[in-house]
């Protein structure tokens, strides 16, 4: 499960349709290259007494020809993932998973804790900059997923949360449309240190636990208020 998250977004982003990793190893040639026996190996549908393969085909190569990973010499979308873990090991599968998966040119690890990020809109824009050709705008929105420790999997969670929820803000509230914040959590008691409104509530159920996607909405920062004539003119009288 490590990199899930970063690896799975990159992989929706470049139109990789789900499975298809499956197929070859996710080495994809033509379709022409693609047995029968491939798809029934890679896809269990595939395997049904009543399987239309002809039309299943058709299906398969419609996703191939959508599929636009940096591997296989596709355009690569002009969005960017960063990715962060306190535990160089656990940095270093994900890495590898990224790249096996083909998307390791779209997301951008760093080992560090969550306090220590810096997402403000100058650094992501950088980041994406970095693997474009071109000039890009610098992103307007933060969108920020993690499945933060909670006590049942990590003891003295509540901490982390705490700290998470300071990052969070901090960030979000640099953007010109604030952020977009999905924390997946199984203890509502250490959920409440973010001190924060969740705006929606998914359940889930993984591992035999009860889980909660959280999505909280964080506005931009409030402008400050231009000073008014009349109390520049306080002003000045003061000093004089």
């Amino acid at each position: 499960g490590t990199g899930t998250l970063p690896i799975e977004a990159a992989l929706i982003a470049c139109e990789t349709a789900p499975s298809l990793l499956r197929l070859n190893r996710g080495k994809l040639g033509e379709m022409k290259d693609i047995s029968d026996q491939d798809l029934k190996q890679a896809f269990s549908c595939a395997r049904w007494h009543d399987a239309d393969l002809r039309r299943f085909r058709s299906v398969v190569e419609d996703a191939i020809n959508r599929d636009n990973r940096p591997q296989r010499g596709g355009r690569i979308p002009l969005v960017r993932f960063l990715a962060s873990d306190r535990d160089p090991g656990a940095l270093g599968v994900a890495r590898k998973s990224a790249e096996n998966a083909g998307v390791l040119p779209l997301i951008k690890f760093q080992v560090g804790d969550c306090s220590d990020i810096s997402a403000d809109p100058e650094a992501v824009g950088q980041i994406i900059q970095e693997g474009s050709a071109f000039p890009v705008n610098l992103p307007e929105q933060l969108n920020f997923f993690s499945n933060p420790p909670w006590d049942k999997r990590i003891g003295e969670a509540a901490d982390a949360w705490n700290d998470l929820g300071s990052t969070i803000k901090k960030n979000a509230q640099l953007y010109p449309k604030g952020g977009t914040v999905w924390l997946l959590s199984g203890n509502p008691e250490v959920t409440r240190e973010l001190r924060m409104r969740a705006a929606r509530r998914v359940p889930i159920q993984a591992g035999g636990c009860d889980l909660r996607w959280l999505k909280y909405d964080v506005f931009p920062a409030k402008p400050k208020p231009e000073p008014t004539s009349s109390s520049s003119a306080a002003a000045a009288a003061a000093a004089a």
